[in-house]
């Protein structure tokens, strides 16, 4: 447990936990009676009239410093059916309370366990919301989520008994030093697993921490605030999940019945919330954990959310180009990333170097002469004064390295016939050149092939970042990041579980050993690391897991290519997805500046590309095909395909797999949607009524430019409307591309 909190009635509710390890009942219930196997049976606490643990406590404190029983709790002030000081039993770790200051209901988040589906043992884990608005039984260990019950185990034979009944719950074990015969077993009030619950499915999927925080009461909050939450939350209810990172609101009828839920500033990103709190002034504080088990997490944070009414105080960001530098050093700030919500406010910008005001304006440069670290601050200021700032630090004295990868080929496709890469890798840095020279045992070379064309694109177009580590297997990479591994591992050092490199060392990466690990994550499980448990990922497709686990077995300590060389290119069989070739150095660093570190990556594509994953504007995408097999990407005039990062050098020629409904100039264009058109030809429409005639369109490609810029293809269509049944013009789109392929004038390449 973790809460203490004094209720309206000035009585004092505290929560404790059930201390009982369910490592060894595979992640049921643990009622382990066997002689010498008490840690192990929740019957002794959570399930004990006579033991405070895994309960909700309820005292009178007293002026003298100690305290009596109030009227109410579970059982009788003599202690004669239990220890009096209970008001709420069968709690398993009720983490975090709140009782409302206008009706005295008592709410809690009961965390579950472990296990990520139903079986001979019981049923799944569920994580609970729970409302007492007087003293009751809750269920665990017996029964969890909506009254769901557990099966009598026998640990010595491993025989299941019948299931427990919640209106007569019976405690028989050894352990147990209360009543035999417990209170009826009050259901959850809301409850939800590791998968998509049926009943809530709002609250998502994944790993469960549920919290209950407060009820907000306007009245509550001096009307002079400026800053309390508006009359919408006036009876309101929070909740909060600490290992899903969300808040959400909870509207009840009288009677305490939830009639409607929504997500609480969904568009905001916290980080573990693990308490909430309304200040005396009616704005709202949230204590965020940060993503780490018992680290340092960097966005640990204590944040506070007021309402802004009338003016609202504008947000203070900008870019700043260039953090580290060799002295002097110049970096240009630009603040026009900074905004104000009352739209037609104007912003003034104030820029401060180490403190002191240097400079005006949006977008300003600056020069740093003196080596060190230096905190740069941009404050705004809208027309009535209200300001905002924000700080950025910058450290001269250590440029980062630069790193080059060349090639005497294309830098964006492989193409027929391609089998080897040969490349040269140039490393400069000023700081480490003075010291001696570059040192090649610093730098790391390596080349991985994705299958995933999407993420392939999201990483072209910045929409992903690729990991610090020069593993294979990037599709497991970001199956890992968008799930809640990180909370309990790391890349390189221990933390709840083991870090991944030790996982990797450990096991070889056999078929076998995947699909073990693999059913691990999905299953949940403990042993092999220590006593902690690993949460089951029910949610998680076989496939997917299994992907996870080959990222995390390739970290296994490996070998760097050598600065300059040659690598095969073997493994586009199937002509989709593309090579990461990178190349990275960790240069010296300086005295006052850590070491800094430079990659180059190329990504080697498909020659032909598939307008499913590259972004339009002014238009749609839509499956094709006689079953739908395949997704083209349409856009009507002013419209455009974009194909990121290009290098023509070695291009000749660009075919693009159309349909038309109008005649119109299919036109190349090169750096931005309205740059210099590269190349360009008139298509006539197409002729059948149904608009099924795909057909290629090629485009000559005369340049040998290796610049790797954006490439558009745009349609210049001739007028074309046609009248709906009101009699107005609508534009339709002009034109459908499948796919677009790049011809190379030396196939070999």
């Amino acid at each position: 447990g973790g809460s203490v909190e004094f209720g309206p009635d000035g009585l004092l509710y505290l929560s404790t936990g059930d201390n009982t390890s369910s490592k060894e009942s595979d992640g049921y219930t643990p009622i382990d009676e066997r002689p010498g196997r008490a840690p192990f049976d929740a019957q002794k606490s959570s399930g004990n009239t006579h033991d405070l643990r895994g309960k909700i406590l309820r005292i009178q404190p007293t002026s003298e410093g100690g305290y009596t029983i109030p009227d109410g709790n579970l059982f009788p002030k003599d202690g004669s059916g239990g220890r009096p000081e209970i008001y709420t039993m069968g709690c398993r770790n009720p983490f975090r309370i709140h009782i409302d200051a206008k009706t005295n209901w008592l709410y809690w988040g009961d965390v579950g366990p472990d296990v990520g589906r139903d079986g001979r043992y019981g049923p799944q884990s569920y994580d609970e919301w729970n409302q007492a608005k007087k003293a009751g039984n809750f269920g665990w260990p017996y029964f969890v989520g909506n009254n769901f019950a557990y099966p009598d185990r026998d640990f010595a034979t491993d025989e299941v008994g019948a299931l427990f009944d919640a209106k007569k719950p019976i405690n028989e074990s050894p352990n147990n030093t209360g009543a035999r015969e417990l209170p009826p077993a009050t259901p959850a009030w809301m409850w939800y697993p590791y998968g998509v619950s049926d009943t809530f499915p709002l609250l998502g999927q994944g790993s469960r921490s549920a919290m209950a925080g407060p009820v907000y009461y306007s009245d509550q909050y001096m009307s002079t605030s400026q800053v309390r939450f508006p009359e919408y939350y006036h009876g309101k209810f929070f909740i909060y999940e600490w290992a899903r990172s969300w808040i959400m609101v909870c509207h009840l009828d009288e009677k305490g019945a939830l009639t409607k839920m929504e997500p609480f500033m969904p568009s905001t990103q916290f980080s573990k919330p693990i308490d909430l709190e309304f200040g005396p002034d009616g704005a709202l504080y949230v204590l965020e954990y940060g993503n780490q088990y018992f680290a340092n997490n960097p966005d640990a944070k204590l944040s506070r959310i007021e309402y802004a009414e009338g003016n609202r105080v504008p947000v203070a960001e900008f870019v700043l180009d260039k953090p580290y530098g060799s002295s002097p050093h110049t970096i240009a700030l630009d603040g026009q990333d900074s905004y104000d919500y009352d739209k037609e406010d104007s912003l003034q910008y104030t820029w401060s170097l180490d403190g002191a005001e240097v400079e005006s304006g949006a977008q300003v440069s600056l020069t740093i002469s003196e080596e060190g670290t230096h905190e740069i601050t941009l404050r705004v200021t809208d027309p009535a004064g209200a300001t905002a700032s924000t700080s950025k630090v910058v450290k001269v004295g250590n440029a980062p390295p630069n790193v080059a990868i060349d090639l005497s080929q294309n830098r964006s496709f492989y193409f027929p016939g391609s089998q080897s890469l040969d490349y040269t890798i140039n490393i400069t840095d000023p700081e480490d050149e003075v010291q001696g020279s570059i040192d090649p045992k610093r730098s790391f070379v390596s080349m991985t092939y994705l299958n995933d064309e999407s993420l392939l694109y999201d990483l072209l177009e910045g929409k992903a970042s690729l990991p610090e580590t020069p593993a294979k297997h990037l599709e497991g990479f970001y199956l890992i990041k968008g799930s809640d591994c990180f909370t309990c591992h790391a890349e390189d050092k221990t933390n709840i579980g083991p870090s991944y490199q030790e996982v990797a060392e450990r096991y070889t990466a056999s078929p076998a050993v995947i699909a073990n690990l693999a059913s691990k994550i999905i299953e949940g499980g403990n042993g092999v690391w220590g006593e902690k448990i690993m949460s089951a990922h029910p949610q998680l497709a076989v496939e997917d897991a299994e992907m996870m686990v080959k990222y995390i077995l390739s970290l296994k300590t490996a070998g760097s290519l050598p600065l300059e060389g040659r690598v095969a290119l073997d493994q586009h069989a199937n002509g989709s997805g593309g090579y990461l070739f990178s190349a990275s150095y960790e240069d010296l660093g300086s005295d006052q500046i850590e070491s800094l570190t430079s990659r180059e990556v190329l990504f080697l594509r498909s020659p032909r590309l598939s307008a499913e994953y590259m972004d339009v504007h002014h238009g749609d995408k839509s499956k094709f095909g006689p079953n739908r097999e395949f997704t083209s990407a349409s856009f009507r005039n002013n419209g455009w395909l974009k194909i990121p990062q290009a290098d023509l050098s070695h291009i000749n020629q660009l075919s693009v797999h159309l349909r038309n409904r109008v005649s119109g100039n299919l036109q190349l264009v090169k750096g931005t949607p309205d740059g210099p058109i590269i190349s360009e030809k008139y298509v006539n429409a197409t002729d059948d009524r149904q608009w099924t005639d795909w057909k290629d369109v090629f485009l000559t490609i005369e340049t040998a430019d290796s610049s790797e810029d954006d490439l558009y293809i745009r349609f210049d269509a001739d007028p074309f409307f046609f009248l709906n049944d009101e009699g107005a013009q609508v534009f339709l789109s002009t034109v459908n591309i499948d796919y677009v392929h790049f011809s190379s004038n030396t196939q070999n390449l």
